[in-house]
């Protein structure tokens, strides 16, 4: 006869449990430790004026707080605060109101182009400072390092008007009328130029690379049977601060397919 000693007994459960742990849920792959190590700052913090509104950007982090690669970014969030612009410090605290919640991978609350992720936060008051925190977490919603960026929302230039389109072959022209009247104090810096197909999302980037000086664009990068919308912007810089105008009125063009 077999004698089970307490020993023997706790030996037996042991092993049955450390059984049951690796076969979990049947998943393969890396054991995610229980409590990851939480990422370093977003990289590479901006926020840019257009219209009454703010655009916020920035990279993921690339590493977690002890070196290792961040391979287990979950989400984004970002708080913000108000300072008065005469005589406010906006690095005096850090903004503690929570404005978004975003996901990896949810393109109605954040969206990615190429390597940058993108936020806008709307219908600010001109003349009020705003402060923003952004701070990456892990799937287990471990909270990384912060992110700070502040800046004045100011008087905007106004949106350029008569867009205008010319069809020359595979060629879309675009033009229109020069902002003249600016906010004071401030300087001309150029124009954008966004393009969406009518189907597709709103744009972030504009065509050009760099602000146009001329009220004038050629886009040669169309494909031929696609029907697409244009918005001009224009630019105005007021010391260091960069202001882009709300859009202007859309127009559409549809390039001709091949015949």
């Amino acid at each position: 006869m077999s004698v089970f000693t307490p020993r023997a007994v706790s030996l037996a459960m042991t092993a049955l449990l450390l059984l049951l742990v690796l076969a979990g849920c049947g998943k393969k792959g890396p054991v995610q430790p229980l409590y990851a190590v939480p990422p370093e700052a977003p990289r590479n913090l901006q926020v840019h004026q257009q219209g009454d509104s703010f655009l916020l950007s920035w990279q993921a982090p690339a590493r977690n707080q002890d070196g290792t690669p961040a391979e287990d970014l979950g989400s984004f969030q970002i708080f913000r605060s108000s300072f008065d612009a005469s005589d406010g410090c906006p690095t005096c605290r850090e903004p503690q109101e929570l404005v978004a919640n975003v996901a990896l991978g949810n393109p109605e609350a954040v969206q990615q182009v190429k390597h940058r992720f993108f936020w806008r936060d709307r219908q600010l008051a001109i003349g009020s400072g705003y402060a923003y925190r952004v701070v990456a977490l892990t799937h287990g919603k471990r909270t990384g390092e912060a992110a700070l960026v502040h800046q004045v929302c100011q008087a905007p230039p106004p949106a350029p008007l008569q867009l205008q389109a010319d069809l020359q072959q595979n060629v879309i022209v675009l033009s229109w009328q020069p902002t003249a009247a600016l906010p004071e104090g401030s300087k001309p810096a150029g124009y954008n130029l966004y393009r969406r197909l009518t189907d597709g999302p709103a744009p972030l980037v504009p065509v050009n690379a760099k602000p146009l000086k001329k009220a004038t664009l050629a886009d040669r990068s169309l494909e031929p049977g696609r029907r697409y919308e244009y918005r001009v912007s224009a630019l105005a810089r007021i010391e260091k601060a960069l202001l882009e105008s709300p859009l202007s009125e859309a127009i559409q063009v549809t390039l001709p397919a091949d015949q």
